[in-house]
């Protein structure tokens, strides 16, 4: 180890300051290398006099080494010394630096500019800023110094301290637990429970988001979804419900596959909606993010509407119905583009968007294709044209499958349409109200389940062909860009085996959105086929998740992934499992939003569970000779006092195999004695003949542990070598 230059580290010292934009005056302490050289030490000491000793009225610069304490650290030098100093300004103390009673006598103290922390000083917050400097030494001289200044003060921003606590949020306050086994999890659990039972004052949100923030996710996961209105008392029966292995409500587990790239997630957009006030209305008054991005796409549908939307959205006497086409699409599409929105800001983003019949201007807008104008422009038109229709035909529901379908209309042919596949046992048939009654009298007939008939404008079918000119011309202008997330179509006659780029998306191809059959089917089992294997329903009610199941539950699993789908609502209220669960399958939200204003609180540590994988036993093995005694030592098992020779000598046998922390260090990934284990091993040997002191060591040449090696260590009585 080189001692750089004093000029060198004065240089890099202030060149921190200066970066940061201080003073030396502004630093309270240093985390000093501390060489532990004749050499190094008063250099760096007369660096720092030198910089921070620069005109202090703040009290002498406090100095301390992280070496003192546990020896030299090698490699993690500059690593240790940044945790210690993160740790105290954390607990407001500048711990002692031990083992220095005796500062050096090569150094010329000034203690009005520099002082030696000899013993803890208490470092409180409040006032200006702390701040400590960290300083790190390489080989052949490499110097670094950082400064670490504390986080701002933390203003909370929810409301929890003002009033109620918000509700009706998209997502509940998830508590994300995990562990290496599931004994661990458990355990965690366990240990939470006594921790929070102890603190009955904590907050759910800040225990949940240091539990996010923290702690390492590993595979073995839970999480329990708490309503900001939950008392400890409800938080705490789940805790020792999970601690116990049983099923509570709120919590969730999966194991998450170890060393598995991240699941790939879908997002779907349904082309049917609520038909009732009030879809939304509750998120629109407590998500901020939401609020905003609705407010955006009623401004844009102002541009081609009469109507307000939210005015529709609350059922505001006087104003439309959302069970008019012209106003249930737009509509709906404002409130999956908004849904949409909300999930990007907690996180949770798609690898690829999918939409069914007008499902598909929401995918398109949010892949990036479109924008917001361009995407209003598209459904309000579409919209409009098709409820010009409204009263000619309808669609029903059959639980067959494509090819079962396409037979059964036969008779029909010309009047009704396959409409769309939803999955294998899943279509729908559109046409002319008369053949659809009679279609659906026919299979009520011969016992073929059908549904109830829907008296809406045929899309999807030959009956909307008249609309074709009208859509062409008013689309002409329509300029799609490449897409951010991959667009799967789900239009028959484009390839589904690949996404669309996003560039094909003008007029022609929303006439044939309007026209042609809905694949949704063949378009689920591409994104399958390809590893997708979360399906997040971007709705205000799970309408198409069930189908999606279906697909998935009648294929093999493809990779490691267990397939997902969740929704977003149900019946105006947030799906609270939804975010738990994709946590438990390996999605990793945005923490902070999803708790907000929260801080960070002390947390139990990790349960580790204890499992010995080694043999117990003598440490100096069989067969101890005779005058000889074992002394327990890992390095040095055995002394043994020569005779007439004044010298006991310390054996041992020292392997990586035996002591596996030996391997740790290396030396072109050759395992090396460390010198610190030389260290301690003289030290113990001096102990041994009362001469527990250590002046000089010279390592003449390393001992690799390539092999099992054979040592001895020789201590003359008289003196002390």
């Amino acid at each position: 180890m080189t001692a750089p230059s004093g000029l060198a580290q004065e240089r890099v010292i202030m060149d921190a300051l200066t970066d940061a934009g201080l003073t030396p005056g502004d630093v309270d302490a240093v985390e000093a290398h501390g060489t532990g050289t004749a050499l190094g030490d008063p250099v760096e000491a007369e660096a720092l006099l030198a910089t921070y000793g620069r005109s202090r009225t703040a009290g002498p610069l406090r100095l301390g080494s992280v070496k003192s304490n546990l020896g030299h650290t090698q490699a993690a030098a500059g690593v240790a010394g940044l945790i210690k100093g993160v740790l105290s300004l954390r607990h407001e103390t500048l711990p002692p630096t031990l083992h220095a009673e005796r500062p050096s006598q090569h150094i010329t103290w000034d203690d009005e500019r520099i002082r030696l922390l000899t013993r803890a000083q208490p470092w409180p917050a409040g006032g200006r800023p702390r701040r400590i400097g960290v300083s790190s030494f390489g080989l052949s001289g490499t110097n670094a110094h950082i400064v670490l200044e504390e986080a701002p003060p933390h203003e909370r921003t929810d409301a929890r301290e003002e009033g109620d606590p918000p509700t009706g949020r998209l997502v509940p306050f998830v508590w994300p637990l995990s562990a290496h086994s599931p004994e661990a999890l458990r355990e965690n659990a366990a240990r939470l429970a006594r921790h929070i039972e102890e603190r009955p004052g904590i907050s759910l949100a800040d225990i949940g988001h240091s539990l996010a923030t923290t702690r390492t996710h590993h595979s073995w996961r839970a999480a329990l979804a708490l309503d900001p209105r939950d008392s400890h008392d409800s938080a705490l029966i789940a805790l020792r419900a999970l601690a116990s292995g049983d099923d509570h409500p709120a919590v969730f587990t999966a194991d998450v596959p170890v060393h598995s790239s991240a699941p790939r997630l879908v997002w779907v957009f349904p082309g049917h909606g609520p038909r009732w006030a009030g879809a939304g209305a509750e998120l629109y008054e407590t998500e901020p993010v939401f609020r905003h991005h609705l407010d955006r796409c009623a401004e844009a549908l102002s541009q081609f509407v009469e109507w307000d939307l939210l005015a529709v959205l609350r059922g505001e006497t006087g104003t439309l119905r959302l069970k008019d086409q012209g106003v249930a699409q737009p509509a709906l599409w404002a409130v999956t583009v908004s849904l949409a929105r909300l999930w990007e800001s907690y996180g949770i983003t798609p690898d690829a968007v999918v939409g069914h019949s007008q499902g598909e201007v929401a995918a398109a807008h949010i892949a990036g294709s479109l924008t917001l104008e361009e995407a209003a422009r598209v459904i309000t038109l579409r919209s409009r044209l098709i409820d010009t229709l409204k009263g000619t035909g309808g669609i029903v529901f059959l639980t067959l499958g494509e090819a079962e379908t396409l037979d059964l209309l036969a008779p029909w042919e010309g009047r009704l349409s396959l409409a769309v596949v939803n999955g294998p046992a899943s279509t729908a048939v559109s046409g002319e109200g008369p053949a659809l009654a009679e279609l659906r009298a026919h299979c009520v007939a011969h016992d073929i389940p059908v549904g109830m008939l829907e008296k809406i404008a045929a899309g999807h079918s030959p009956m909307v062909e008249s609309l074709r000119e009208s859509m062409l011309t008013e689309l002409a202008g329509t300029a799609p860009r490449p897409a951010d997330y991959p667009f799967y179509s789900t239009v028959d006659g484009y390839p589904r085996d690949t996404p669309l780029t996003g560039g094909e998306l003008g007029a022609d191809y929303w006439w044939d959105n309007l026209r042609r059959t809905v694949r949704f089917h063949g378009t689920v089992e591409t994104l399958r086929e390809s590893g997708h294997t979360t399906y997040l329903e971007i709705s205000p009610r799970p309408t198409l998740a069930p189908a999606i199941q279906h697909i998935l539950n009648a294929a093999d699993p493809a990779g490691p992934w267990s397939p997902l789908v969740c929704g977003t609502l149900r019946r105006k209220r947030p799906e609270r499992a939804t975010l738990p669960l994709l946590y438990c399958h390996g999605h990793a939200p945005g923490w902070t939003a999803v708790h907000p204003g929260a801080r960070v609180v002390d947390l139990p540590t990790y349960a580790f569970q204890h499992e010995h994988y080694w043999l117990s036993g003598d440490p100096a093995g069989p067969g101890v000779p005779a005058g000889a005694t074992a002394t327990g030592h890992p390095l040095l098992s055995t002394a043994l006092e020569l005779a007439g020779q004044d010298t006991t000598v310390l054996v041992g046998r020292v392997s990586a195999a035996r002591l596996p922390w030996l391997a740790d260090h290396t030396v072109e990934g050759v395992p090396l004695l460390p010198a610190a284990a030389v260290t301690e091993a003289a030290l113990y040997a001096g102990d041994l003949i009362g001469a527990p002191r250590l002046t000089e060591l010279v390592l003449r040449q390393p001992v690799f542990l390539d092999r099992p090696r054979e040592v001895q260590l020789a201590v003359n009585h008289g003196t002390g070598a």
